[in-house]
């Protein structure tokens, strides 16, 4: 007699199948730094080249106990006998697997509304910087002016009229942006870029943009094998049923 297969058995094995290729991907962390230690390998920069008298407050990026619950963190006062920008950039952060990448961070804002301000810059692969856009949690929540240009040196004249971060945070606030998918052997460098202009110190003295809590995470999906699994295991319950 021909020997049939039971529908539930298959339907099973078939489920099983399905089930390993159901499971959800895996976040790793690539890149997780507090600041706590050390000053976690970033690098703090400073561009005026106008160097106009007077009112001049600037302050570089520092490691000090401003950031989240009095911890370490960088923060830079900023500057209004400007134009200045401070940059503050990432060591090289590489990537080990395949999939999505995601930036989070902590950070205060005590910045001058429309005038003043920072924006996120990711550099792939050594490529240029170029400015982050995509977030999934409190993402830029000011746009830079566009009746004037400044002039600044690195070229924050291009972010006339883009959005950024600004304004009073009100104390600090969790950002995640989306990088986009990279690959394993990829790497990445991101960059704080801070912009001031001149004749208002909204901070008083204080520091105007606080960074703690840095952390790029990557989605990687399962291996392939949860696939061989599957078909191994609905192979099995059919041989066990064709042997009956």
């Amino acid at each position: 007699m021909k020997k049939s297969i039971n529908p539930v058995l298959l339907t099973t094995a078939s489920t099983l199948g399905l089930a390993c290729l159901a499971q959800p991907a895996s976040a790793a962390s690539i890149h997780v730094e507090d600041f706590n230690s050390n000053d976690g390998g970033y690098v703090a920069a400073l561009f005026n080249p106008s160097a106009n008298a007077g009112g001049d407050t600037s302050g570089p990026w520092v490691v000090g106990p401003n950031g989240v619950d009095s911890t370490n963190a960088w923060s830079v006062i900023g500057g209004e006998g400007g134009p200045y920008e401070h940059h503050l950039t990432s060591p090289v952060i590489n990537v080990s697997g395949n999939g999505p990448v995601s930036l989070e961070f902590d950070h205060k804002t005590l910045l001058e509304g429309q005038w003043d301000g920072g924006v996120i810059m990711t550099s792939v692969n050594g490529a240029a910087f170029t400015q982050l856009t995509n977030f999934s949690k409190n993402g830029y929540n000011d746009t830079m002016q566009s009746s004037n240009t400044w002039g600044y040196p690195e070229g924050i004249d291009d972010m006339v009229g883009l959005d950024m971060f600004s304004g009073n945070s009100g104390g600090f606030v969790t950002s995640v942006g989306e990088l986009g998918i990279l690959g394993a052997g990829d790497t990445l460098q991101v960059q704080f870029r801070g912009g001031w202009d001149w004749g208002f110190v909204q901070g008083a003295g204080a520091p105007e943009w606080i960074v703690d809590n840095i952390t790029v995470n990557q989605t990687v999906p399962e291996p392939s094998s949860t696939l061989l699994i599957g078909m191994a295991g609905l192979a099995l319950v059919l041989r066990k049923r064709s042997r009956k």
